[in-house]
């Protein structure tokens, strides 16, 4: 992923900005050259949303503990960090 930003920032002239959604679309060809940045073959994949994930990503599987599940999820490209119960 760094050599992503890195030449994102190279070609770009900085790095790409906003939320996950609107950092993977730039990273993806919504970009002022349309330049795809992320490569399927480097592991760079997408959600539903329109989300990069990686490997990182992942759900509780517990199903009988009387204990909350949470989903955690790796900080979006802005820093943003956070774990939300399901």
């Amino acid at each position: 992923m760094r050599s992503v930003i890195r030449d994102y920032g190279a070609r770009f002239g900085g790095n790409p900005f906003g939320n996950n959604r609107e950092i993977t679309a730039m990273l993806n060809g919504g970009n002022p050259q349309q330049v795809v940045f992320l490569k399927p073959e480097d592991g760079m994949r997408l959600n539903s949303r329109g989300e990069l994930m990686t490997t990182g990503e992942h759900r509780s599987s517990s199903t009988s503990s009387p204990r909350p599940k949470w989903k955690s999820a790796p900080p979006d490209l802005t820093g943003e960090c956070g774990r939300q119960m399901i």
